[in-house]
Formats: structure tokens, sequence, C-alpha cells
């Protein structure tokens, strides 16, 4: 039985991939803005503090998958 949080996350994808390749980057790029307002607002900083915050807290360099690790067996 699927739960409605379920129901919503596949109607959700569903509306996502029907998007054409820009408006899919677009979305993301506004999901991102409101993302850091809603950091500034939680902590109380300008938009502009969120941004270095989140910006400084981002790993450096990318991390390995698991998944391509070829020493397991």
């Amino acid at each position: 039985m699927q739960s409605v949080a379920d129901e919503l996350r596949v109607s959700g994808r569903a509306a996502v991939l029907r998007l054409a390749p820009l408006d899919r980057v677009r979305l993301s790029l506004e999901l991102g803005d409101f993302d850091v307002h809603q950091f500034a607002a939680a902590r109380g900083v300008s938009v502009a503090e969120a941004r270095r915050t989140l910006s400084s807290a981002r790993p450096v360099g990318r991390v390995a998958s698991i998944a391509n690790d070829r020493s397991l067996p």
C-alpha cells in the first residue's frame, strides 16, 4: 500500500520529468535560491552571508562512490 507521501513523490517526479531540460535547470536554481533564503531567515543572517556559509560548508572535490569501488566483492 502506497502512502500519500509515496504518491506525491511519484507525481512530483513525473511532473519534473515532463519539463524541458532548461526548465529543469531553472527549477533547480529557484529551489536553491529558496533554500538559501530559508537558511538566512532561520539563522538571522543576510542572504549573502547565508551563501558564504553554505559555500564554505560544501565539501571540496569529489567524493568517490562506493558503487564504483572495484575492490569490493
